[in-house]
């Protein structure tokens, strides 16, 4: 499927980190928009319910921050889904509304208030703003754009000050 802005029909993409948060959103768009997608992840049971709500072709269980299961889960990747499309550029995130972040909130170990005073949008990002920008970077639109750092994050890398942003 595509829509009427950008197609990714023909990209295969791995996604990891696809069990739930940015990754899971990021999964969902990119088939939505028509990749073939793999999903990996240290949590195997996640990967399950993700591969089901977004339409990811395959899953894998693995740390990637462990070399050697990233070269297996990017070798098995590409052989799965006939080939991987590189991308060299990063989407940089700040406080994303991602479980692992509610949870800290929840439990009073990161201040809401605090971030978002700091943030000229005044609020915390969400998972599908991150895969917004990470498709956008990985279709055509985005074609003479490599090597670079999106930051998604609100306004925080740009207003730069220490202390809350102020208005006037």
């Amino acid at each position: 499927m595509s829509n009427k802005f950008f197609s990714l029909v023909g990209r295969s993409a791995l996604v990891t980190g696809g069990a739930s948060g940015i990754g899971a959103a990021t999964a969902g768009l990119l088939c939505e928009l028509g990749a073939k997608v793999a999903l990996a992840d240290i949590n195997a049971d996640g990967l399950i319910g993700a591969k089901e709500r977004t339409g990811a072709s395959n899953t894998f269980v693995g740390d990637v921050s462990v070399e050697v299961e990233a070269e297996e889960i990017v070798a098995a990747t590409s052989d799965a889904l006939g080939g991987l499309d590189a991308v060299v550029n990063a989407v940089g995130p700040r406080y994303i509304t991602t479980p692992m972040v509610q949870g800290l909130i929840d439990e009073n170990k990161i201040d809401t208030k605090r971030l978002c005073d700091r943030t000229p949008i005044d609020r915390l990002g969400r998972p599908d703003e991150v895969a917004h920008a990470i498709a956008f970077l990985s279709s055509d639109w985005a074609s003479y754009i490599t090597g670079e750092i999106l930051f998604v994050d609100g306004g925080w890398m740009a207003y730069g000050g220490a202390g809350d942003v102020k208005t006037f």
